[in-house]
């Protein structure tokens, strides 16, 4: 599952969960990256936005009343 978000500016944030099984006991991340206004997407950042070495679950990204990108995700025991 992938999360894309608008941000104020006209770029898209996009969120996604990698790893090697959704419920395993493995690394798992979730990853972003940015599209910018010329339309090329950033290069994917991993293991800034979450990293475990448990399964994280897929992201949602919310940008609120005040321009705050927020990032929901779950961390599964």
């Amino acid at each position: 599952s992938s999360s894309i978000t608008e941000l104020p500016n006209g770029e898209m944030l996009a969120a996604w969960f990698h790893g090697d099984y959704e419920r395993g006991e493995v690394d798992s991340t979730i990853y972003m990256a940015r599209r910018s206004l010329a339309g090329t997407w950033s290069a994917p950042l991993a293991n800034v936005v979450a990293h475990a070495k448990r399964g994280v679950g897929n992201p949602i990204l919310h940008l609120d009343q005040d321009n705050v990108v927020w990032l929901f995700y779950s961390a599964k025991n």
